[in-house]
C-alpha cells in the first residue's frame, strides 16, 4: 500500500510539471511578434513554410513617389515698375563769407557740403559779389578749381569737376595778396552762396517679388526659365540687372518690347521663399508679362527587374503564350507606412494593375503577369505616395 501511494505522488508530480510546461509554451506562444505567431502556428514543418513564404524574386523599398501632373508648372507674378527720377536740388547754402589778405592779416573761409558722387552730376557753385578787389581762389578738396578776378554782381556758375567730388567736400575761398602795396589789403565779401546738383532718387530703382516652393514643386525638375517683357523706349533704356537668390542672371540693355529669357540653374531654387530683384541703374522700365517656368521628368517611375526560370512556365519558349505552372502561385506585397488614401498603378511587363487603397498592406496574385526571362516592374503615382516595400514571391499552390 505504501509503495502504490509513492507512485501516485510520484505521478501528481509529473501532472503539475507537464501543466506549468504547458503553460509556460501558451505564454511564450502569447507574447511572440504576430507574423512569428502565425507562422509557428500554421507552418508545421520546412517544407509547409516554404509553400507560404515561396521565393522571393523581388524586394525592393521605393520610398516616397511623387505625381506630376503635366511636364510643366508656370508660376506668373503681376506687372511693376523700376525707375530713378532726377531732379535738380540744392544740396547746401550760406548766407555770406569774407575773405581778406593783406600784409599784416590774411582770412581765409571754408564750406563743407555731403553728397553722393554716383547719384549727383552737373554740381554748381553760385554767389554774388558784394564787395571785391584782387584775384578770388577756390580750391575743392585741396585743389584749385577756380582763380579769377570778379566785378560785383552775380558770379556765373562754377562747375565743380565730378571727378573731384567724394562723400564729404570742402571748399576753400581766399584772395590775393595785396603784393608790395604793404599799406592796403584786397577783400571779397561774398553772399547767396549755393551749390546746386541734379540729383537721382534710386528709392524706386528695385523691385523684389517672392515666390513660394514646396518639395513637391521641386521633385524631378529638370530646368528652370524666366520669362519677362520690359516696357521701355527703345534706345533710351538704362541699363537693367536681374537677380534670382542674390545670383545675378542678367545685366545689360534689356530688348524693349519683347520677351526676354533667362535660364535659371535648378540648383538656384530651394524649399521656402525664393527671391527675383530687379534693379534699374538710370530711367525707367517697366516689367509686364512675367513668369517662371518650370519643365519636369514625367518618365521618372521607378522600374525594377528580376528573372524568372523557364522551369515555371509551360510553353517557356513562347514567351507571348507561356502560362505559370499550376502548381506554381506569384503575388505581388506591398506596405505602406500610413492609412492614408493613395492611388497608384504597377505595370508589371507593361500589364496594368490599378491600386486605390487607404490600407497598410496590399497584396494581388499576378500568375498572368509574369514570362520567363527578365520581367519588368514599374510603379506610376496618382497621387503622392509613399510605398515600404515592393515584394514578388513565388509559391507552391
Amino acid at each position: 500500500m505504501v509503495r502504490c501511494n509513492k507512485f501516485g505522488q510520484a505521478g501528481g508530480n509529473a501532472a503539475i510539471v507537464l501543466i506549468i510546461i504547458t503553460a509556460v509554451i501558451v505564454l511564450y506562444i502569447l507574447f511572440l511578434p504576430p507574423a512569428d505567431r502565425e507562422n509557428l502556428l500554421n507552418n508545421t514543418s520546412s517544407s509547409s513554410s516554404s509553400n507560404t513564404t515561396g521565393q522571393i524574386l523581388l524586394r525592393e523599398s521605393p520610398g516616397k513617389l511623387v505625381y506630376i501632373s503635366n511636364d510643366e508648372n508656370d508660376y506668373d507674378f503681376p506687372s511693376f515698375t523700376v525707375s530713378t527720377k532726377v531732379s535738380g536740388e540744392i544740396i547746401t547754402s550760406r548766407s555770406s563769407l569774407y575773405v581778406k589778405n593783406s600784409a599784416f592779416e590774411k582770412k581765409e573761409e571754408t564750406m563743407q557740403f555731403n553728397l553722393n558722387p554716383v547719384l549727383t552730376d552737373n554740381v554748381l557753385l553760385s554767389f554774388n559779389i558784394d564787395k571785391m578787389s584782387g584775384t578770388l581762389h577756390v580750391e575743392l578738396n585741396g585743389e584749385t578749381i577756380l582763380d579769377s578776378e570778379f566785378q560785383t554782381g552775380n558770379s556765373p556758375p562754377i562747375t565743380l569737376p565730378k571727378e573731384k567730388l567724394k562723400d564729404t567736400n570742402t571748399l576753400t575761398f581766399s584772395v590775393s595778396s595785396p603784393g608790395v602795396a604793404f599799406w592796403t589789403y584786397n577783400e571779397y565779401r561774398i553772399s547767396n552762396l549755393k551749390i546746386t546738383g541734379d540729383v537721382m532718387d534710386r528709392t524706386q530703382s528695385e523691385n523684389t517679388q517672392s515666390l513660394t516652393l514646396s518639395d513637391s514643386d521641386l521633385s524631378n525638375l529638370k530646368s528652370a526659365q524666366l520669362r519677362y517683357a520690359p516696357v521701355c523706349n527703345v534706345g533710351g533704356a538704362s541699363s537693367l540687372e536681374v537677380f534670382f537668390n542674390s545670383v545675378s542672371i542678367f545685366r545689360g540693355l534689356p530688348d524693349c518690347g519683347v520677351y526676354n529669357y533667362a535660364p535659371i540653374s535648378t540648383q538656384m531654387l530651394h524649399v521656402g521663399s525664393n527671391e527675383i530683384k530687379f534693379t534699374v541703374d538710370k530711367g525707367s522700365i517697366m516689367i509686364d508679362n512675367m513668369r517662371l517656368s518650370n519643365k519636369y521628368e514625367t518618365d521618372n517611375n521607378p522600374i525594377y527587374y528580376f528573372e524568372m526560370d523557364d522551369a515555371n512556365f509551360t510553353n517557356a519558349q513562347d514567351p507571348a503564350n507561356a502560362q505559370l505552372i499550376s502548381s506554381r502561385n506569384a503575388y505581388v506585397d506591398l506596405v505602406f507606412p500610413n492609412t492614408e488614401p493613395k492611388r497608384f498603378e504597377i505595370y508589371i511587363n507593361g500589364k496594368k494593375i490599378g491600386f486605390s487603397t487607404a490600407l497598410r498592406a496590399e497584396t494581388r496574385q499576378i500568375d498572368n503577369y509574369l514570362r520567363p526571362g527578365t520581367n519588368s516592374v514599374e510603379i506610376k503615382p496618382l497621387t503622392d505616395v509613399t510605398i515600404t516595400e515592393i515584394k514578388i514571391r513565388l509559391t507552391n499552390s
